[in-house]
């Protein structure tokens, strides 16, 4: 994963994405990284029925953005300003049209290497620009998305709990993860949830070890398996209760149909968490070559 050196955070200028903003800004304080904010203002394609009154106020709308936008700014660095070494720069950026597809054209032009939004919070329904556009994101991306629930508060990642579904090509991604959190040195909690109590995996963690070759973090690895009914459930309640600071999944890829009919635990995570949750797009190639030759060869995972 290349270093983070930008920051995007969609904004709406609710405290929602104002907490959010608190959160990059101290991010962006450690890496160090540069913070985009970016507004997008709704166009008559975007806002149907709307055509005419938008029209009408394009300007007027464009004037309230941008006051919106300097107001916005400069209250959330004035605020987090006596806990950050220094300031970092922030960017504005205000775009008429869909965010989806803007988010991607900055992505494509590299201009963006991670992605922080809010959310509403705990079994609440996601509402607002934030809300509607958040799982789109999570699915049409291939950079990282950090989720910062609206009760979620900033502080230091310093323990990461990481849920896994055990297969081969999962754990390897502890690498990426550790160079993502680089300046935190934190210590991750791989965590498997399992649908029986009496169900028996054996997890190499030593193996896990050896094959990452980094004796630095060694020691800052660990395995729990829980069981539970609704995964989901269980894992939060672990990461709450271990006093975890971020929740690390990865979202497999899927297609369109499957999207639609089936409700992924990532989605189900997102409603429901009340502690940052970073989303990693599951590559299913990545580790297929070097160390990770075949599934003999890889981590002993037994179930």
């Amino acid at each position: 994963m290349p270093a983070i050196k930008s920051i995007l955070v969609p904004i709406d200028f609710s405290t929602v994405a104002a907490n959010a903003f608190n959160y990059a800004l101290h991010l962006a304080d450690r890496y160090p990284a540069r913070i985009d904010l970016l507004y997008v203002m709704p166009t008559a394609l975007s806002s149907p029925g709307m055509d005419r009154i938008l029209a009408a106020r394009a300007g007027e709308l464009k004037k309230e953005a941008i006051e919106k936008m300097v107001s916005f700014r400069s209250k959330g660095i004035d605020n987090a300003m006596n806990t950050l070494t220094g300031i970092p720069e922030v960017c504005v950026f205000i775009e008429a049209g869909d965010l989806g597809p803007i988010v991607k054209k900055r992505i494509k032009a590299g201009k963006t290497d991670l992605i922080i939004m809010g959310t509403t919070g705990r079994e609440k329904p996601l509402s607002g620009l934030i809300g509607t556009n958040t799982t789109h994101l999570i699915d049409e991306t291939k950079v990282p998305v950090l989720i910062i629930p609206n009760e979620a508060r900033t502080r230091k990642p310093g323990r990461l709990c990481y849920a896994t579904d055990l297969k081969h090509l999962d754990p390897f991604r502890v690498t990426e993860l550790f160079d993502f959190f680089g300046p935190f040195a934190p210590n991750v909690d791989f965590v498997h949830v399992s649908s029986v109590s009496h169900e028996k995996t054996e997890f190499d963690l030593d193996l896990l070890r050896k094959v990452l070759d980094q004796p630095d973090i060694h020691e800052r690895l660990n395995f729990t398996q829980i069981s539970g009914k609704n995964k989901v459930d269980e894992l939060l309640r672990y990461a709450k209760k271990s006093a975890a600071d971020i929740i690390v999944m990865n979202r497999p890829r899927r297609g369109w149909l499957e999207r639609l009919w089936k409700r992924s635990h990532t989605q189900e995570a997102i409603v429901k968490t009340e502690l940052p949750l970073l989303i990693f797009q599951a590559d299913e190639t990545a580790g297929t070559s070097g160390i990770l030759r075949s599934e003999e060869e890889s981590l002993t995972l037994k179930s």
